[in-house]
């Protein structure tokens, strides 16, 4: 994106970024950068399927590109497509494992894997991710938040839940809806 653009985008101003985008592409359909300042506007706009079009897209041509996993990865999760969502953040960790994916890109992934986590009910893994996000990058502002609340409502003295894992392996979520009830 052009400054013009970046501006745009700050400003909330999503449809007349779409029309700039939407041109540009209509004169080179194949122009990639277009498809992926697309799909990003889209996710900033809250169209997250017109968004799963374009982010798909782009990472059909060039699959190395984490910075769009979060993106499609954010998109599925606000779709409601858990499962989707968890393949694309673990994409990003196997692309890392082989190619330089900067930190910052990492943590943002684990915090949202985190989101996907706590959303499905899974604490315990939301925690780690969040734990983990903020040991990538300790000035991920968002992970340290979404742990404070959850050891808060984990917290049999403030909280509303708790999970515990039975001898066969599996977990079992226990809901209280008053501090003192167990």
């Amino acid at each position: 994106m052009n400054s013009q653009e970046v501006e745009l985008l700050r400003q909330g101003r999503i449809k007349d970024l779409v029309q700039i985008l939407e041109k540009r592409l209509e004169s080179d359909p194949s122009n990639l950068e277009a498809k992926q300042d697309l799909g990003v506007t889209y996710v900033h706009g809250r169209m997250f399927k017109e968004a799963v079009r374009f982010l798909e897209d782009v990472l059909a041509a060039d699959p190395g590109n984490a910075h769009m996993f979060v993106n499609l990865g954010l998109a599925y999760r606000e779709l409601g497509d858990f499962n989707k969502a968890t393949q694309t953040y673990n994409k990003i960790f196997e692309l890392a494992r082989t190619k330089s994916v900067e930190s910052i890109v990492l943590s943002i992934a684990h915090t949202n894997l985190g989101d996907v986590y706590e959303a499905i009910g899974y604490f315990d893994e939301a925690v780690e991710e969040y734990k983990t996000a903020i040991y990538i990058d300790s000035n991920n502002h968002i992970a340290p938040s979404r742990l404070e609340r959850l050891k808060e409502l984990g917290d049999p003295e403030k909280g509303i839940f708790r999970t515990k894992v039975l001898p066969d392996g599996t977990r079992h979520l226990e809901i209280w809806i008053y501090p003192d009830f167990r």
